[in-house]
């Protein structure tokens, strides 16, 4: 891959522009540098999409997730990781809802960046699937802070994903079943459900901390 892809750095501090490319380019990548999300549009336009965008979210010429749209909009299977300094875990769902396939914080994690930019062009040049992205990236977002912003609105791309009106998401915290989000209706009268409707096999895996699915055998 390195040698091949062509990435395109979109940041108006000079310090993290060049820093991003330097840690690329010792990667073997091709990177291009834009200081403002109108000199990389114009790069684009001029030299067709890029094989990754990395971008800031903080750019003084615009702002961060306006272009991120404008780019998914104008370019659909165009990549794009997003490097920001915004620490708020909303940004994080914005910027994956708006189409990024991955959402890095600043400071840069000199080995953490190269790692993610490879992941990102092993993915399918296809529009992200940002309900994939979140779940990806769930835990991660839930250590920034902010964990009930981040379960409402992975439950809310879920049900938009799936085509459901009503949801609920449940969380398994030291043997105890949490509603962490809903989506709809619950009645108020008291019935509203304390846990999910799992059977007796499901419910025993899940406890012994395992990954509980459908094809599990039956006599767990």
């Amino acid at each position: 891959m390195p040698g091949e892809a062509r990435i395109l750095v979109i940041d108006d501090q000079p310090y993290f522009r060049r820093l991003v490319q330097g840690l690329l380019g010792e990667r073997g990548f091709r990177v291009a540098g834009a200081a403002g999300a109108a000199a990389g549009w114009e790069l684009l336009e001029r030299e067709g999409p890029s094989d990754l965008v990395v971008m800031d979210l903080m750019l003084d010429d615009a702002a961060g997730i306006e272009t991120l749209v404008r780019l998914r909009e104008r370019w659909p299977q165009q990549r794009v990781l997003v490097l920001s300094s915004i620490s708020d875990p909303r940004a994080a769902v914005a910027a994956m809802r708006a189409g990024a396939c991955d959402y890095l914080l600043k400071p840069i994690d000199r080995d953490a960046l190269p790692l993610a930019v490879e992941r990102a062009l092993r993915e399918p040049v296809t529009s992200p699937n940002p309900a994939a992205a979140l779940l990806a990236r769930a835990v991660d977002l839930l250590a920034l802070g902010g964990r009930a912003a981040v379960e409402h609105e992975l439950l809310e791309i879920l049900c938009v994903q799936a085509g459901a009106h009503d949801g609920l998401l449940w969380t398994l915290e030291d043997g105890r079943y949490r509603l962490a989000a809903v989506r709809g209706d619950l009645p108020d009268d008291g019935t509203a459900p304390q846990r999910p409707p799992l059977g007796v096999a499901a419910e025993s895996v899940l406890r012994r901390g395992d990954v509980w699915s459908e094809a599990a055998p039956a006599s767990l």
